[in-house]
C-alpha cells in the first residue's frame, strides 16, 4: 500500500526451551512487535549451546543469505547486509561445558557464518528458572510438566498487578538487570531492553 511504512522484523530468537519460548511469545504478543521466534518442536525440544555450530550450519533456514531472507523475508535489507537486525540465541548454561559457555557468550562459537555479526548471544546460569527466582519474578523452579500453567498463571497475575502490557516487559527488564546470588547470572534483561526500545517504549543510551 502507498505511503505505508513496512513494519520490519529487527530480532529472531533461538529459544533453548519451552520456557524461553513460553516468554518470548508473551514479549512479542504484549509488545506488539514481529519478533521472529525460531525452536525446536514448538520448544518441547531443546537446542543446546553444544549443537548451535550445526544448527547455523546445516539448517536450511541459517545456512545461506537467500535461504534465510526467503524465510524471514519482512527483515529490512540491502545487497549486503541486514540492518537494524539482531539474533538472539537465548541458551541455558547448565548442559555445556565451560569452554563452550565461554565461547558462547563471547560470540566465539562460529566461525565465517554469514549471520555472526548479527548475534547477540543471551545466556541464562544455570538456567531461566533459576534466574526469575533470584529475580523475584518467580518463586520457585518450575519442573518441566508445569512449566506451561506456571507461566500462564504468572502472566495472569501480572497483569491484574500492572495492567499494562508495557509494564510488564519494563518489570521483566528492570527485575532480571541485576542479580543477587553469585551462582545465578544473566544478560537477558539486554533481550528485554532491545524490545523495549524496538517497541518506542524506552531510549537505549
Amino acid at each position: 500500500m502507498a505511503g505505508k511504512t513496512l513494519y520490519y522484523c529487527k530480532g529472531l530468537v533461538i529459544c533453548h526451551g519451552l520456557s524461553e519460548k513460553i516468554i518470548v511469545e508473551e514479549i512479542k504478543s504484549r509488545l506488539r512487535i514481529p519478533l521472529a521466534v525460531y525452536s525446536k518442536n514448538n520448544g518441547r525440544n531443546s537446542i543446546q549451546i553444544n549443537g548451535l555450530p550445526a544448527l547455523f550450519n546445516s539448517e536450511k533456514t541459517f545456512k545461506s543469505r537467500t535461504d534465510f531472507l526467503k524465510f524471514y523475508d519482512n527483515i529490512e535489507h540491502d545487497k549486503k547486509t541486514l540492518k537494524n537486525f539482531k539474533l538472539f540465541p537465548v541458551m541455558d548454561t547448565d548442559d555445556a561445558d565451560k569452554k563452550s559457555i565461554e565461547n558462547y557468550s563471547s560470540n566465539n562459537f562460529l566461525k565465517d557464518h554469514w549471520l555472526r555479526d548479527y548475534i547477540h548471544p543471551i545466556y541464562t546460569t544455570p538456567s531461566l528458572e533459576d534466574v526469575l527466582v533470584d529475580a523475584g519474578v518467580i518463586d520457585h523452579v518450575f519442573a518441566d510438566s508445569e512449566k506451561v500453567s506456571g507461566y500462564r498463571t504468572l502472566f495472569i497475575k501480572l497483569t491484574k498487578e500492572l495492567g499494562s502490557n508495557t509494564e510488564i516487559v519494563r518489570l521483566l527488564y528492570s527485575a532480571t538487570q541485576k542479580q543477587h546470588s553469585s551462582k545465578v547470572r544473566s544478560n537477558i534483561s539486554e533481550f528485554f531492553e532491545y524490545c523495549l526500545e524496538w517497541a518506542g517504549e524506552i531510549k537505549i543510551r
